[in-house]
């Protein structure tokens, strides 16, 4: 079990002289660019094939459902790569480098990624990759998607690969819209909620069955502007997944082991709220909390 609790008040003061502040080496994959990459909606699957700079310890399009990939820049290590939603930092307290929750892109306005020089509220040494959920929109939209693809091909003659996809699916939907508006017509409470399924299994080269992997969702989050100053952004965020050990051999087990020795079981939950004040000509704050906690079987 790994649980955690931050509260934070933030400060940016919005008068006085500026000051010169060394650029962040960085680059901003926005909602229209994750949505037309020919991807798995991987996380992982994007951040390996659009930055150069980045080292991962596997190829994610397709495979390792459910599991995040280790990931550094230059010559950091991946264990000191933080993942934020928002101010909230969302790594794993355990030192893996890894994220609680296993981001979907569809549900982000934009992904940051900062390889170096990352600012100091960040609190990254390495890489870290900050996310922005999407805005709930002005009117109701509704979508639903589906994809499948079946097995590849069976190796060849010569020495095997490393792994190889046995079939992979996946069904998304999400709405969002206002949900409450005032005696003027102006929305003051709106929401954006979606979810996802994923299924996959792939060969391993020292086993001879596939190992079924897989993944499911759900994530909410409301916005209350009681007056055009201030603002209020609640995010509700469950995930369930399950994969393959990946010290399974080491203990004599298969990840398509139906007595289930062989695979982990997580159930991450997040919750966090923001409240931000910006009156003009005064100084703007926010002040958040949240609460995120996973349990891990076996």
């Amino acid at each position: 079990m790994i649980a955690g609790v931050l509260i934070a008040l933030l400060l940016l003061l919005m008068s006085g002289p500026a000051q010169a502040q060394t650029p962040t080496i960085s680059s901003r994959l926005d909602a229209e660019t994750l949505r037309d990459l020919p991807t798995t909606d991987n996380l992982f699957s994007v951040l390996e094939t659009t930055q150069p700079s980045i080292v991962s310890d596997r190829f994610s399009a397709g495979l390792y459902v459910g599991q995040p990939a280790r990931v550094s820049s230059f010559f950091s290590s991946y264990t000191e790569t933080v993942f934020r939603l928002g101010d909230v930092d969302l790594t794993d307290p355990s030192g893996s480098g890894q994220p609680l929750l296993v981001p979907d892109l569809s549900l982000w306005e934009h992904v940051d990624v900062a390889t170096g020089l990352t600012p100091i509220e960040t609190g990254a040494p390495g890489l870290a990759v900050g996310f922005e959920p999407r805005r709930p929109a002005a009117r109701w939209t509704r979508t639903i998607s589906g994809t499948r693809f079946g097995a590849t091909e069976p190796a060849g003659p010569g020495v095997p690969p490393i792994v190889r996809p046995d079939g992979w699916s996946r069904v998304s939907a999400a709405a969002s819209g206002p949900l409450l508006g005032d005696g003027s017509g102006v929305t003051r409470l709106a929401g954006y909620f979606a979810g996802s399924s994923t299924r996959g299994a792939q060969f391993f080269r020292a086993e001879t069955r596939a190992a079924r992997a897989s993944t499911s969702s759900g994530f909410a989050l409301l916005v209350f502007t009681p007056s055009e100053q201030s603002e209020l952004q609640t995010i509700g965020w469950v995930q369930q997944s399950a994969y393959p050990l990946e010290s399974r051999v080491a203990f004599g087990a298969s990840g398509a082991d139906d007595d289930g020795t062989g695979r982990s079981e997580d159930l991450a939950s997040h919750l966090q709220a923001t409240w931000e004040r910006h009156r003009p000509n005064a100084r703007r704050w926010r002040l958040f909390a949240s609460y995120t906690r996973r349990d891990r079987q076996p």
